[in-house]
């Protein structure tokens, strides 16, 4: 499932009726998390307090922009980050950005999902659908963008870029709607830019994002639906119509 274990990963989901209680045990073959937690109320520095269909989500939209925020950005308090893509990984990327104390800058096409960014703490200045406008802004204001996170990763947006970054700055490709792109090798040599690739995330990234979710820092959009609607929601997906995360329940 991720890139930071050796080995393959295993995920078991245990519920019990009262009280409403989840177990999570994830193994890898360098670490071995157990997580307990009763999804009750919220305590100490303890995963009580997260949903199931939270606690699902999570073992890929938070895992995944941990890895890629934390480890292998490793975005410090104070430095400027352009996320592009705010889907339910980039949503989560925000998030985690705003937590560490950077300056957040997103870009995605699609306006509702820019007004959550905002409602979640985004400036609105800082908030863009058209990368010609986010470029001229950036030229303009001489803003000094330290860290790319991109969570589409196609061709336009990765050449765009390396150019727009700071001299030493760093991009980290998660997303991959391209499976070739193109590097500006002239332009990344004379600004020495680091270029990363982040891929899932390890068992105790997946612990770490479930202290966040109990501890309030980090809300995952996640939306539920009966099991039986999976091939309308299957549709919408190819459609671009699920903003972020959907959780199918089993109908009763």
């Amino acid at each position: 499932m991720g890139s930071g274990t050796t080995g393959p990963l295993r995920l078991t989901l245990q519920s019990k009726p009262t009280p409403p209680f989840l177990s999570l045990k994830v193994r890898g073959t360098r670490s071995l998390c157990n997580l307990s937690f009763q999804t009750d109320k919220v305590t100490n520095h303890d995963f009580t307090g997260v949903p199931a269909t939270l606690a699902t989500s999570s073992t890929d939209a938070l895992m995944t922009p941990f890895n890629a925020i934390v480890n292998r950005a490793k975005l410090k308090k104070g430095e400027t980050v352009l996320i592009l893509g705010i889907g339910g990984l980039g949503f989560n990327a925000l998030q985690l950005s705003l937590w560490l104390g950077a300056n957040v800058y997103v870009l995605d096409k699609r306006q509702e999902v820019l007004d959550q960014a905002i409602i979640f703490g985004v400036q609105r200045e800082n908030t863009f659908t058209s990368i010609e406008t986010l470029s001229e802004l950036i030229a303009s204001k001489n803003i000094l963008i330290d860290t790319v996170v991109d969570f589409v990763g196609n061709e336009e947006l990765f050449t765009i870029s390396q150019s727009i970054v700071r001299r030493g700055g760093t991009i980290v490709v998660v997303g991959i709607q391209a499976m070739h792109l193109s590097l500006d090798n002239a332009t990344s040599l004379q600004k020495q830019l680091s270029i990363l690739y982040s891929f899932g995330g390890s068992a105790c990234d997946i612990k770490n994002g479930l202290k966040l979710i109990a501890e309030g820092v980090v809300k995952p959009q996640v939306k539920t639906a009966p099991l039986s609607e999976f091939p309308r929601l299957l549709e919408d997906l190819h459609n671009g119509r699920v903003e972020s995360r959907m959780v199918l329940i089993p109908d009763m």
